[in-house]
């Protein structure tokens, strides 16, 4: 597994087998960056990121086993802690989200209707 590094040209993200077109569904920024599940817990993506045949695209790889030998176990245990607890903030905190529009937490602003004269 790798962790690429976008240096030209776009890439289009597909999920079951449909282009996905939402704000992670194109990498198009010089610089840009994916795999990193792969590289920190050694996990697939359930996408494909794919180049257009329209587009020249170069990708920088990092490979996970050069990366772990690199930084070392002990390191990516720590990384992968931190990420994890990082990941129940957002989980709780979008969980609190959903709570909110759906207003059982705060209620939803209802205006008075206005007449017109």
């Amino acid at each position: 597994m790798c962790y690429y590094i976008l240096e030209e040209g776009e890439c289009i993200v597909v999920k079951d087998g449909k282009t996905v077109h939402d704000v992670h569904g194109r990498i198009h920024a010089k610089g840009s960056t994916f795999g990193e599940n792969g590289l920190l817990f050694g996990s697939r993506s359930a996408s494909i990121v794919a180049s257009p045949k329209t587009k020249k695209t170069v990708l920088y790889c990092l490979d996970s086993k050069i990366f772990r030998e690199f930084v070392g176990d002990d390191e990516i245990t720590k990384l992968q802690e931190k990420i994890k607890r990082i990941q129940t903030v957002l989980d709780t905190l979008s969980g609190a989200d959903t709570k909110m529009r759906k207003g059982t937490i705060i209620k939803p602003y209802k205006p008075e209707s206005v007449r017109v004269v």
